[in-house]
């Protein structure tokens, strides 16, 4: 388990986690992230959020991603989903490349075992056929 700190910011100031939280994969992060971000958002009260963002950052302070709040919640759960799918996307991308190389190697119409010749050829035979 890892432990991931969620900071948040706008252009006047910085609002650091201190504490983190353990967190299993990446997915769990995300899911934090989005609710960390749901949280802040739905709370009634004068701040508005548009301007701030979600900073997920490691024990080593590296940042993981930056997921930018919005006054609608439905965008942010948008962001975070297309955060989320990210991965599955680039994964099912190399897939259908490899399968698309697959297929073509299949459908390759080039056989050099059909065009090589095996054993002696005629040449050989009439150039040795009086050594025997």
């Amino acid at each position: 388990m890892a432990r991931v700190y969620f900071h948040y910011s706008n252009s006047e100031g910085v609002c650091v986690d201190q504490r983190g939280t353990a967190v299993g994969n990446l997915a769990e992060v995300r899911d934090h992230a989005a609710r960390v971000v749901q949280s802040l958002i739905t709370v009634q009260g004068p701040e508005d959020w548009r301007d701030w963002t979600l900073h997920v950052s490691d024990d080593l302070n590296d940042e993981i991603f930056v997921l930018p709040f919005s006054s609608d919640a439905r965008q942010a759960a948008l962001r975070v989903a297309m955060l989320v799918m990210q991965p599955l996307l680039e994964r099912l991308t190399e897939i259908a490349i490899h399968w698309h190389r697959l297929v073509d190697l299949a459908r390759n119409p080039y056989r050099p075992e059909l065009h090589y010749m095996r054993g002696p050829g005629p040449k050989w035979h009439a150039k040795h056929q009086g050594i025997q």
